[in-house]
């Protein structure tokens, strides 16, 4: 797997997949891509008002579920980070800066959110994730 340009092994996330979950670990994958991931970039690019309100809510939708299936574990699922915590870091840890800022995906911010927020500062500070931070720190010129 590649996070930021590198190669990530399995061991430094502490990827840990259950045979039991791994189909519902791909099915929130799928949704996360579709619904969050490619949600952004479709509300981003939108060609009229109706594709933008549509990915818009979809997006911010998908949020809310998010914030709530977090209220009551650490990770999406449970205690161990899966392939559906890294596939939505990705695009928390740019959300506020890029996608808020850029793309008008703004009914609320990342820090709004309370779980989110702290579910993404906690997977911060786990290694591998860590180095995702420069793409902030150089995006956040651009936004201001």
């Amino acid at each position: 797997m590649r996070l930021h340009g590198r190669n990530i092994t399995n061991r430094e996330l502490r990827i840990f997949i259950r045979k039991s979950c791994v189909e519902e670990i791909n099915a929130l994958n799928d949704i996360i891509f579709r619904e969050v991931n490619n949600g952004v970039y479709k509300a981003g690019f939108a060609r009229n008002q109706e594709a933008y309100e549509e990915a818009y809510y979809m997006v911010f939708n998908r949020l809310d579920w998010l914030e709530e299936r977090l209220a009551d574990r650490r990770y999406l699922f449970g205690d161990k980070i899966t392939e559906s915590d890294v596939r939505l870091y990705v695009t928390l840890a740019r959300f506020d800066v890029a996608y808020h800022n850029i793309f008008r995906v703004n009914k609320k911010r990342l820090r709004d959110y309370d779980n989110l927020w702290a579910y993404a500062r906690d997977l911060y500070q786990t290694p591998g994730f860590r180095g995702y931070d420069r793409f902030l720190r150089q995006s956040k010129t651009l936004s201001h």
